[in-house]
């Protein structure tokens, strides 16, 4: 299994005899814990471990969103590379969905940005990548894959073209528009893609409706 610790950033570990009830139970998703490791090499074994905190329980929606957050950090983080700042927006992630505190969508682009800013690919939301010039609101923008805008001659693709409004919100952390949700959803997409690669996050599927009649 992977953790994502204070200390110590991802690390796998093998939970030899965790097969019986109790700690079947207790090692689960979400759950704050103390560990213990042992091993040498990059996959260690789990010697011992705690609750220190109580499990936090995702239901619905916000299970999924833990689920994508959960499997975007195991593709995502290297190995014994510490992000404090990182790890703290996770905590406040999961607990917010755990307690239903604002907008799931909005909790989910924050802490998306927080990861691409940490892995070094930030995006620059007020002003031009190319030129640093402010962004404007009535101005159109393309994504750049050097981590911000640059002016769109046209509008011919409207998955990679926005209004500067619409940056400039995101960049404020303003998501009560629904036009703003969507703008930061695909410039999001746009800016993981590169570094997922062509392999998917199988954790997408599950936000795939069945059809009516479907299980």
């Amino acid at each position: 299994m992977d953790f994502f610790t204070l200390k110590y950033g991802r690390l796998s570990a093998v939970a030899r005899g965790a097969r019986g009830q109790k700690k079947k139970v207790a090692l689960q998703p979400f759950t704050p814990f103390v560990i213990s490791l042992t091993g040498s090499g990059e996959l260690k074994t789990l010697k011992n471990y705690e609750i220190y905190e109580n499990p936090v329980c995702l239901l619905g929606d916000n299970l999924l969103i833990g689920l994508y957050v959960n499997e975007l950090l195991v593709r995502l983080l290297g190995r014994f590379d510490p992000m404090v700042r990182l790890f703290d927006s996770y905590k406040t992630l999961v607990i917010r969905l755990s307690n239903k505190q604002g907008f799931s969508e909005q909790l989910l682009r924050c802490f998306e940005i927080d990861l691409l800013t940490d892995l070094g690919y930030g995006i620059v939301f007020d002003h031009e990548v190319s030129t640093g010039a402010a962004i404007l609101e009535q101005k159109l923008y393309k994504y750049s894959l050097e981590g911000g805008f640059v002016p769109a001659p046209d509008v011919t693709d409207s998955n990679t073209v926005f209004q500067g409004k619409y940056l400039l919100a995101i960049g404020q952390g303003d998501f009560s528009l629904t036009s703003t949700r969507m703008a930061a959803k695909k410039i999001v997409r746009s800016a993981l893609k590169p570094l997922l690669g062509d392999k998917p996050l199988h954790s997408r599927k599950l936000f795939i409706k069945p059809a009516s009649g479907n299980q």
